[in-house]
């Protein structure tokens, strides 16, 4: 009987405890949502009362003013014309440093496409400066930085420029603002063909820019025109459709100088200040 009471005492001390600690628990659950409707409450006001600003277009970077307040003296800074996925024209910014060294090569290419082609016009651009200007570029360290729009392409079409930007950089020559250049390099100094001229032609002079070199050969394009024609014969009218050859001058379609050039050696004569 004694025991029977113990168990029972036991029982009611254990039901007492969990009751207690069961209303504890809920008290906190309610101190905690309440102090996070609290909360909620509070933020959604400051949103209202302080709602955020958006970004004005001018407070945006610019991808030609990104990350050139920490460059030396000596950098050579050389504007670019690339062209984007859909075909417009775009203006790129390209950086070469050259430092006493022991012949590395950084590059540095920002959202780039053809980052493959462009490595290998670096190549190409290297070995012309090298036999231009005499100097051996084992004793020197090269830095090569472009800053492009987000899908600007790049590929062999950027090699003339990134040949003046080499040796105005090893050389410590100071290149005109108003001069943009397109074309591939190739080993022997020469400057090859590329497209999208009248693209590039747009965006050089959007930039500001009033002379655009181009590769020989190049400063006309040939577009094509489609010219219906139809007669009757009998009581059916045939018609056939031709297409005509016109060609343009690049320079007068878009207003602006196009020069051509077919070495690095002409092209340098207008870029040298």
């Amino acid at each position: 009987m004694r025991s029977k009471q113990k168990q029972i005492k036991k029982l009611k001390k254990e039901n007492s405890f969990l009751f207690i600690a069961t209303g504890i628990m809920f008290l906190l659950f309610l101190a905690v949502v309440s102090t996070t409707f609290n909360l909620q409450s509070k933020v959604e006001r400051q949103s209202v009362e302080r709602p955020l600003e958006p970004l004005q277009e001018e407070q945006r970077p610019s991808v030609l003013q990104a990350g050139i307040a920490d460059l030396s003296e000596e950098a050579i800074l050389l504007k670019v014309p690339a062209v984007d996925r859909e075909g417009k024209g775009v203006v790129t910014l390209l950086v070469v440093e050259a430092r006493e060294g022991n012949g590395k090569t950084l590059v540095d290419i920002d959202s780039l496409l053809f980052f493959t082609d462009t490595q290998e016009s670096i190549i190409t651009a290297k070995k012309v400066s090298s036999d231009l200007t005499g100097l051996n570029l084992e004793n020197y360290d090269l830095t090569y930085t472009l800053y492009a729009e987000a899908d600007s392409i790049g590929g062999p079409s950027a090699g003339a420029a990134l040949t003046i930007a080499t040796i105005a950089a090893l050389q410590d020559l100071e290149l005109r603002e108003n001069v943009m250049i397109t074309g591939r390099i190739f080993s022997d100094g020469r400057i090859g063909g590329v497209s999208a001229i009248s693209a590039k032609a747009e965006a050089v002079k959007n930039e500001g820019a009033t002379i655009f070199l181009v590769p020989k050969g190049q400063g006309s394009e040939t577009t094509f025109e489609t010219e219906r024609t139809c007669k009757m014969q009998g009581n059916n009218e045939v018609c056939t459709i031709e297409k005509i050859p016109i060609e343009k001058n690049v320079g007068e379609e878009i207003g602006i100088e196009v020069i051509e050039v077919s070495t690095i050696q002409e092209a340098l004569e207008y870029f040298i200040a």
